[in-house]
């Protein structure tokens, strides 16, 4: 429940409160974060890898809604981050079945690429905080 909470409830309340403003404006711009989950199956982690599709179509279907009102509505998919949590993971994976964290990336990698095409899966918490600013960017100034 806490992961469907974070991934899709969060996501809704948020574009709800601040929509309601954005509307008011006219305009403005709403950036959800997605992830590997939304592409294809992911076994043993199905709440994630649900909330993750979930965030995608919500985003689709919001975009719709609002867009008459001059809001945009995008969703970056990134891949998996190294977080502490991914990262405990691995190491339980690693006391489970005695692989490597290495070698389990490795083969979930090889697993993504198989099921959806080549793709970075694991990345830094740096890197990924970076994407959404490009979204966010005003697009709308006005020439002199």
């Amino acid at each position: 429940q806490q992961v469907l909470d974070l991934n899709i409830t969060a996501p809704f309340i948020c574009a709800q409160i601040m929509g309601r403003e954005m509307i008011k404006a006219r305009r403005g711009k709403i950036i959800n974060i997605s992830g590997g989950g939304a592409t294809g199956p992911l076994p043993m982690i199905s709440a994630y890898a649900a909330s993750k599709a979930g965030v995608v179509r919500f985003t689709e279907t919001l975009a719709q809604e609002v867009g008459p009102f001059g809001i945009t509505v995008n969703t970056i998919l990134t891949g998996g981050v190294l977080t502490e949590r991914l990262n405990s993971l691995f190491e339980r994976n690693v006391k489970d079945t005695g692989e490597s964290v290495q070698d389990a990336i490795a083969r979930i990698e090889e697993l993504v690429e198989a099921a959806v095409g080549p793709r970075g899966l694991v990345g830094h918490r740096r890197a990924a905080a970076h994407g959404p600013g490009c979204l966010a960017r005003r697009s709308d100034r006005r020439r002199a």
